[in-house]
């Protein structure tokens, strides 16, 4: 984003002159942000703050290893789901051929 690439330059001038560049480019970057939360229903940088709380204090009351089992248990349906997509495209091909 812009605003990481202005803050980072070193060039010339007092620190007033390169103020003005990070202030905008840090304004462009909240605008941005409020604006894609705001498509996703969040209510600006405090409802993400609620929301991140929310979840926060819901995954706490998960033990780890049970989150461990669910991530574990989400990556044999992934890869179940890919062996089911390759069977029906197998399966595609060989009605193409039939026909």
């Amino acid at each position: 984003m812009a605003m990481w690439f202005l803050l980072d330059q070193r060039g010339e001038g007092d620190g007033a002159e390169q103020a003005l560049p990070a202030l905008e480019a840090i304004a462009q970057l909240t605008d941005e942000l409020r604006r894609r939360l705001a498509d996703d229903g969040v209510d600006g940088i405090d409802g993400a703050f609620a929301l991140y709380e929310r979840l926060r204090t819901t995954l706490d009351a998960i033990p780890r290893a049970r989150l461990e089992e669910m991530r574990a248990e989400i990556a044999r349906l992934e890869r179940w789901l890919g062996d089911v997509l390759g069977c029906l495209e197998d399966l595609r091909r060989l009605k193409q051929v039939v026909a």
